[in-house]
C-alpha cells in the first residue's frame, strides 16, 4: 500500500471520528437546551395548577436527568478523543513524522478545549441548579 492510500485512510477514520465526536457534541447541547427550557418553564409555571405532582417531579428530577445525560455524553466524547489520538498516534509511527514539524500540546490539544468545556459548563450549571 503506497503512502497515498495509507494517509486517505488514516484521515477517513479520523473524519469519521471528528464526526462522531460533532454528532455528540451537538447531541449534548440540544438535549441540555431542551432539558433547560423544560425545567424553566415548569419552575415559572403557577403552583395553582392541577398537575403539580408531576411539575414537582420535574423540579425534583431534572437536573439529575440533565447531569445523567451530561456523564453519558462526557464519556462518549472522551472515547472518540481517545479514538482521535489512537489514529494519530498510528499515523505518526507509520509515517514517522522525520520531515515535518510536529505541533506542540497546546497547539494540537487546543481544538478539545470545547468537547471538554461544553460538558463541563452543563455539568456545572445542573450541580448550580441542584445546590439552590
Amino acid at each position: 500500500m503506497c503512502n497515498q492510500d495509507r494517509y486517505a485512510e488514516f484521515r477517513e477514520k479520523y473524519t469519521h471520528e471528528d464526526n462522531l465526536l460533532n454528532h455528540r457534541i451537538s447531541w449534548l447541547i440540544m438535549s441540555q437546551t431542551i432539558l433547560s427550557a423544560t425545567y424553566s418553564v415548569v419552575i415559572g409555571a403557577s403552583r395553582n395548577v392541577a398537575c403539580q405532582d408531576q411539575l414537582d417531579l420535574i423540579i425534583t428530577y431534572g437536573p439529575w436527568l440533565g447531569i445523567c445525560l451530561v456523564i453519558v455524553s462526557a464519556v462518549a466524547i472522551g472515547l472518540a478523543i481517545v479514538a482521535q489520538n489512537k489514529i494519530i498516534k498510528e499515523w505518526r509511527w507509520i509515517r514517522k513524522w522525520n520531515d515535518q514539524r510536529e505541533l506542540t500540546a497546546i497547539e494540537s490539544d487546543f481544538g478539545y478545549v470545547a468537547p471538554i468545556g461544553v460538558p463541563l459548563i452543563f455539568f456545572i450549571a445542573w450541580i448550580a441548579l441542584l445546590l439552590l
